[in-house]
């Protein structure tokens, strides 16, 4: 096995792109013999904390409980849990906080060699939310490789 790629992280965020990550992410643990995969799952959280009057929201409900980090974090650990249980001998992780940086972040307390994650986003998820990918290319500790969305059928 090459020096360095002893513990693989993939990045998944519950889109149309985690499959094919995770097929890489997996595909290159056999093939490199790596001893560790680990699937990365960074929680979303609200941009604002539940309200405590309910009427601000229009009375109880939907409204209210989508503001419910609980919600979120339960979310979170049914996508981690689902996306492990078909792949042998991987371990999830849920991470909360700044994507970008809370995988890095984990990346090092945990000696990731390696970390798979998409390069997916459009324009406007660009610009409203960053690029995760670019900021993970600048900041990881390890290497990062970077799959591209599957190509569009044509026809």
């Amino acid at each position: 096995m090459p020096e360095g790629f002893d513990h693989i992280a993939v990045c998944i965020d519950g889109s149309d792109a985690d499959a094919r990550l995770l097929d890489r992410a997996v595909a290159l643990r056999d093939a490199l013999g790596a001893g560790t995969l680990s699937i990365v799952h960074v929680a979303p959280l609200p941009l604002a904390p539940p309200a405590t009057d309910s009427s601000m929201l229009g009375g109880p409900g939907l409204a209210a409980s989508m503001l419910d980090p609980t919600v979120f974090i339960e979310a979170a650990r049914e996508l981690v849990s689902r996306s492990t249980s078909g792949i042998p001998d991987a371990q999830g992780v849920l991470l909360e906080g700044h994507p970008a940086a809370a995988v890095c972040d984990w990346a090092a307390e945990a000696g990731a060699d390696l970390i798979v994650a998409g390069s997916h986003r459009g324009f406007w998820e660009r610009v409203t939310l960053g690029s995760f990918a670019t900021q993970l290319s600048h900041h990881a500790p390890c290497s990062v490789l970077l799959v591209r969305p599957a190509p569009a059928s044509s026809g």
